[in-house]
């Protein structure tokens, strides 16, 4: 990624909820595609979980509040930033994009944001759309892929068809089958150790049964 570039992150991208751990910066390891992060946002009130991971990263992090814990934490200005780009903050994405307009960048691209999808994303797709726009009003360029439906609307209502829509959908079933191969050799890899732990500890049983039976 170009050195003139910020990248922010969510916390998630430095710690993993379902490995319980550091994501390991690693070719092998799918967990961690963020191979560089300069600022983190933890904008959940409840991050404790979190809190030692989010402390060794040593990186900046915009909280709801500052956390003495966490020495580069820093409060999200949520009132002063709501005055000046509106109050639409509907996902930690929303609050990223209206920061990054507060504070004047010139360009705003998002990856690996997907909100295409008709749970949690559908009431926080308004608010990054939002901050869309109001990019665009101020001339800063805004850039999302299609699939993530960030970008542009999903079909022009009376003048489309739906190859817009066919598109968004086979993209997302091409990242799904690409989700599933990684979380296929993530499981191959935990049947490999819980094999290696079962068998080590058959090797117990059998080491007892060969010392009691030499006592005997």
């Amino acid at each position: 990624m170009d050195d003139e570039y910020d990248i922010w992150a969510i916390s998630s991208a430095a710690y993993s909820e379902s490995l319980g751990s550091n994501k390991i910066d690693a070719s092998t390891n799918h967990w961690n595609d963020v191979h560089r992060i300069d600022c983190l946002f933890e904008m959940h009130k409840e991050y404790q979980d979190r809190a030692g991971i989010i402390f060794a990263s040593q990186l900046p992090v915009v909280m709801l509040k500052a956390d003495p814990l966490i020495p580069l934490s820093e409060a999200y200005p949520v009132d002063e930033i709501a005055k000046n780009v509106g109050d639409e903050f509907t996902s930690s994405v929303a609050y990223m994009m209206a920061y990054a307009i507060h504070l004047g960048y010139k360009e705003i691209n998002l990856y690996g944001i997907n909100m295409a999808h008709q749970s949690e994303y559908a009431h926080q797709r308004g608010g990054v759309k939002y901050y869309a726009a109001v990019a665009r009003e101020r001339s800063i360029v805004f850039k999302a892929p299609p699939e993530s439906q960030l970008s542009e609307c999903r079909q022009r209502y009376g003048y489309d068809d739906y190859d817009v829509v066919c598109y968004i959908v086979e993209k997302r079933k091409d990242d799904l089958k690409s989700d599933i191969e990684k979380q296929k050799l993530i499981v191959e890899a935990a049947n490999r150790t819980l094999w290696q732990l079962q068998g080590a500890l058959i090797d117990c049983d059998d080491l007892i049964l060969t010392i009691k039976g030499g006592i005997a």
